[in-house]
């Protein structure tokens, strides 16, 4: 069998195209990215190595050209170039936003196992139906070539993208016959007449169908004995179970008749599920109503409670003026220019911004605040007369009856009323505020900035890159980032990797936050994880193994590739510690 070597082929030129980087390799040939020389547009060139495989594809490559379907992956070119046999595609963008002519793909199979989570039935079902379109016309056009040649369908040869109406599915390798290796591996989505090596029919592609739409639904490839999805997830419509059965029913007489009858039964079991999905969310949408209308209503029952029940507060105190009463031994006050005496029956001159109505008879007034200060004017009422005080007095007399201010730190005015009455008339005296002294503590010092660790190599292992490896499939395996994974090996996005190239991967402790830690001084080697072998019983899947032997039944398909299972095979099983 002859390999192709990519640093042989790079700069070479393939029909129109001029090949630039590998990008992909595959079971049946090697995939570059190329250039057409004239237009400078960009596609993917598969270069097919000579065998039953680049025949079957030169034969029907007439046909292969001139299909065009909207869930296809469009063919622009094929031909031979030297003892290979070349196909050129256009590029399928997985973002709508990426580059035209950039090969950023993603295949289903990458698609499942990157979520979180089980994926929605609808998306199952919209993927399921966009192959069964693209099977239907592929198998049903009538070009130049021979027929197409049915089977070979595997999740990694379905392509992803993004539209307006959501994700759907493109169909590669198109009349490609299946690879001998997936037979020799007993690959779960090869139908048992495809495994015994019969020509692959229309019922194959079926069987492939059937098994594409149990791993949208569960995750997983499709075990031997089959385990219904509805016993998987109970979140799904029930019509699923008699799809996948009928689809992955061992004799081809009791699965489906064709293409069309398979469409006939997917387009009941989505008008089921639009049929109940209306339902349950009016349901919801009721229920959320009412609890948001309780909610609102006592919410108000409670504001007007309070609102009724609540004690106003009492308005504060007013402090009575303190009358200090005449003596004898008082010299009279002396007429200053800036007092003014108002005779009772008097009416007080207006000035602006002051309160002239007087109080009533027989009371002090207070001071009304905020007026206190140098050459403002107060008013004061007694029962002999009305008194307008400006300028502080200066009288001994007056400093004698209005003792000086205790001293306080408080920045508060501090206000000293004295009431002497003398011929009909009183005075009004004030003491300056004391400011309130400003404080000269030193100020807290500022917070340091938080340290963010750096990056570095550390804590890092090297990994061997192998035969149809991609920068996607390491960072998964290994549990990085993607971005890790290119940052710290200096790679671009759309790097080309070859098989022996060693690239820095993580250790299993530093994988978990994607920030290589430099490991301690002296560390154990890392445990090697033990295995055993077990054989397969008759009636045994993954599910009851393990069951048995009390073991992940993801970690077990893993182990073997999630091949099927046949009674007295040997499979690897994890030794119990």
């Amino acid at each position: 069998m002859t390999v192709i070597v990519a640093q042989d082929w790079i700069d070479r030129t393939a029909g129109s195209y001029q090949l630039l980087v590998e990008i992909g390799r595959g079971r049946t040939g090697v995939v570059f990215l190329g250039e057409h020389v004239q237009t400078r547009s960009r596609a993917a060139v598969k270069i097919i190595p000579p065998g039953n495989a680049a025949e079957a594809v030169l034969a029907c490559a007439g046909t292969l050209v001139a299909l065009d379907h909207p869930h296809l992956v469009r063919v622009l070119e094929c031909g031979r170039v030297g003892d290979c046999v070349y196909m050129a595609c256009a590029c399928v963008a997985f973002s709508p936003q990426a580059q035209a002519g950039t090969l950023f793909t993603r295949s289903l199979d990458e698609h499942v196992h990157d979520q979180a989570s089980l994926l929605p039935e609808r998306f199952a079902a919209g993927i399921v139906a966009d192959l069964l379109d693209a099977l239907a016309y592929t198998h049903g056009h009538a070009g130049s070539g021979r027929p197409l040649a049915f089977g070979g369908m595997h999740p990694r040869n379905v392509l992803l993208e993004e539209t307006a109406g959501g994700v759907s599915a493109r169909l590669g390798d198109v009349g490609m016959p299946v690879a001998r290796e997936r037979r020799i591996a007993a690959d779960a989505y090869l139908s048992p007449e495809e495994l015994q090596g019969a020509q692959a029919t229309e019922a194959s592609d079926v069987y492939a169908l059937g098994a594409l739409a149990y791993l949208l639904l569960t995750g997983m490839a499709p075990p031997s004995p089959l385990v219904p999805p509805n016993e998987v997830r109970q979140d799904i419509q029930p019509r699923w179970d008699e799809l996948i059965r009928r689809s992955l029913a061992y004799d081809v007489q009791k699965r489906f008749a064709g293409y069309a009858e398979m469409q006939r039964a997917l387009l009941d079991l989505r008008a089921a599920m639009n049929s109940r999905w209306p339902l349950r969310h009016m349901r919801v949408a009721l229920f959320t109503n009412a609890l948001v209308g309780a909610l609102v209503v006592v919410a108000v029952a409670t504001v007007i409670y309070y609102r009724s029940h609540a004690v106003p507060p009492a308005p504060p105190p007013t402090p009575p003026a303190q009358a200090v009463q005449p003596s004898a031994d008082v010299p009279p006050v002396p007429q200053d220019s800036s007092i003014i005496v108002i005779e009772k029956g008097q009416k007080p001159p207006a000035r602006p911004g002051l309160p002239t109505a007087p109080a009533p008879a027989g009371t002090a007034a207070a001071v009304p605040p905020g007026i206190h200060g140098p050459g403002s004017t107060s008013l004061l009422d007694t029962s002999s007369g009305i008194a307008i005080a400006g300028a502080e007095p200066t009288n001994e007399a007056v400093a004698a009856i209005v003792p000086p201010p205790a001293p306080s730190t408080a920045a508060s005015a501090v206000s000293t009323t004295a009431v002497m009455p003398q011929s009909g008339s009183a005075t009004v005296a004030r003491v300056a505020p004391v400011p309130r002294p400003v404080s000269t503590a030193p100020a807290p010092p500022a917070a340091e900035p938080r340290s963010v660790p750096a990056l570095s190599a550390a804590g890092t292992t090297e990994y061997v890159v192998r035969s149809g490896d991609s920068l996607w499939q390491i960072a998964r395996a290994h549990k990085m980032q993607f971005a890790a994974l290119v940052e710290l090996n200096q790679l671009g996005t759309n790097y080309a990797l070859h098989a022996g190239q060693k690239l820095l991967v993580a250790h299993s402790s530093a994988a978990a936050s994607n920030i290589f830690v430099a490991p301690p001084a002296t560390t154990a080697p890392a445990a090697v994880p033990r295995v055993a072998e077990y054989r397969v019983k008759q009636g045994d899947n993954y599910y009851s193994i393990a069951r048995k032997l009390g073991c992940n039944v993801k970690e077990l398909q893993s182990l073997n590739n999630n091949k099927k299972l046949i009674a007295g095979q040997t499979i690897r099983v994890p030794a119990s510690p």
